[in-house]
């Protein structure tokens, strides 16, 4: 028989062993992070329901409090805070398990929206707290931020001149009917039915009218024929990679394309030309769908060099394509073990703020992504898509940049935009480190004077597809493929001005 001594120590044990398998049960339904603070402060100016229950109680004691959610808003993050009391996992005497499942169960209860698989929760614990008293007379229970829903966006237009100037971005609020016109000629993008049900190469050849049979017929078999060609290709590869010994593993990351466009190789059903939600962006990430475009990760994979790099990314309706690139290789470069990435930014611009509201240094709209883990990156992303998609064409980007260079752990700075006008130049006196500028989608060769400023003014650089510009004198090069619409020289206090 066990004496009480005994029974007591395997009941402890018990319980601990209890809590630690269902606390990860009940976590493994929602998506959280884990943080410590020595005590829980909320965000100044964040919209946010607070939500009490009492210390080592399940109860929520204000449930009514859902009710002040404001109409047009809904939840994004809960924050779950309670007491780390013991400190020490082998002193607990509450059931944290039954504690931590029954709080959040509750507060589900109170909305379907508090139960969405979309929200993001994080798990903090306080510890600034030394007995039974001290941790009961800290805040207990959860914090649920909300945003503004983005109100549906307005078409503008532009004329020819004016799309030009604002470099050549693709977006249904900056481009004329007759540009979209003009693109779709040069380079026709495939239209996907919105629910996967696509035809095959077959299937749209046969479907189109013919008054010559037989040549739709030669044209079926050529097509059969390729398709068998590259089965039995990739069929006699695969068996050669089973008898070829691995090689060593080299320090760069290896240049994975297949998550782009491959000529005939690639299905039709699989590639797309742009990016238009989160879905979308996640399917490009896993393999499951494949981009034309391949610029921003081709730029960031020849730069090996670049290490510790914290990214401030234009999160626009323009750069989703860009952003799934650069999410891609970042989770390339994670699964090898081979991260350089310290941090990211995404910035919308604002979020639903009016346009003539905005001011310089004070628009707003930034978000910050932990590196770590791809699912916090997307949560990021797909938050400063749903808290707006920017409005009239300038973009924040100083003031981004400011806001991440409040950071301390990195080494380089990449600045991911897409050539729109930037709204807070007079600002750039404020940066004081080299900026590695990726232009996306430049207007045939041009590129807007401002970021060459950004990159130059700076001591940093300009990125292109083809061509990486390390200095102004590169960029007049005859080979630069680059233009700035005229000549730019430095003055006597190293800031570009216009020649001609």
């Amino acid at each position: 028989m066990l004496n009480s001594k005994s029974f007591l120590v395997f009941h402890l044990l018990l319980l601990n062993v209890c809590w630690l398998f269902a606390q990860k049960s009940i976590l493994a339904t929602i998506p959280h992070s884990f943080k410590e603070v020595p005590e829980y402060y909320m965000e100044a100016n964040q919209p946010a329901l607070i939500f009490l229950v009492d210390y080592a109680k399940p109860v929520i004691l204000n449930p009514q409090e859902w009710q002040k959610m404001p109409k047009n808003c809904a939840p994004f993050q809960v924050d779950l805070v309670f007491t780390k009391y013991p400190f020490k996992e082998k002193d607990w005497r509450t059931n944290y398990n039954w504690l931590l499942e029954n709080r959040i169960n509750n507060l589900r209860k109170l909305s379907p929206m508090l139960a969405s698989p979309y929200l993001r929760w994080n798990i903090i614990l306080q510890t600034n707290c030394k007995s039974d008293e001290s941790a009961a007379k800290m805040f207990h229970g959860f914090v649920v931020k909300y945003v503004p829903l983005p109100e549906p966006e307005k078409p503008q237009t532009f004329d020819v001149e004016t799309a030009r100037y604002y470099a050549y971005s693709f977006t249904p609020r900056t481009i004329t009917e007759a540009e979209a016109e003009a693109r779709k000629k040069a380079e026709p993008e495939m239209i996907l039915p919105s629910h996967g049900n696509l035809m095959s190469v077959d299937n749209i050849i046969s479907s189109k009218p013919s008054a010559n049979d037989s040549t739709l017929k030669r044209e079926v078999e050529k097509k059969e024929m390729e398709k068998k060609a590259i089965e039995e290709e990739g069929e006699d590869a695969e068996s050669k990679k089973s008898n070829t010994p691995t090689p060593p593993q080299s320090n760069a990351l290896p240049e994975d394309k297949t998550h782009f466009l491959e000529g005939d190789k690639t299905p039709p059903s699989k590639v797309i030309g742009d990016v238009q939600n989160i879905e979308q962006l996640n399917a490009v990430v896993e393999g499951k769908l494949i981009l034309r475009d391949s610029s921003v990760y081709e730029i960031m994979a020849r730069h090996t060099e670049w290490k510790n790099i914290l990214i401030v990314m234009d999160w626009t309706g323009s750069m989703y394509k860009y952003g799934a690139q650069l999410l891609l290789w970042h989770k390339l470069n994670l699964e090898a073990n081979q991260s350089h990435v310290s941090n990211f930014i995404f910035f919308n611009d604002g979020n639903t703020m009016p346009d003539n509201q905005k001011k310089m240094g004070k628009t707003g709209g930034i978000y910050h992504a932990e590196t770590n883990s791809i699912y916090d990156v997307l949560q990021t992303m797909e938050m400063t898509m749903f808290r707006g998609r920017g409005g009239d064409p300038q973009e924040n980007d100083i003031e981004a940049l400011m806001k991440g260079m409040e950071l301390n752990d990195y080494e380089e700075v990449v600045l991911v935009a897409d050539n729109s006008p930037v709204r807070d130049m007079a600002l750039l006196d404020r940066i004081k480190k080299p900026i590695r500028v990726i232009i996306c989608d430049p207007f045939k060769e041009y590129i807007n004077p401002e970021y060459a400023r950004i990159a130059f003014e700076t001591g940093g650089s300009l990125h292109t597809l083809k061509k990486d510009i390390n200095s102004l004198e590169e960029a007049y090069e005859k080979d630069s493929g680059v233009s700035f619409g005229g000549k730019f020289v430095f003055n006597k206090e190293h800031k570009l001005v216009r020649v001609y």
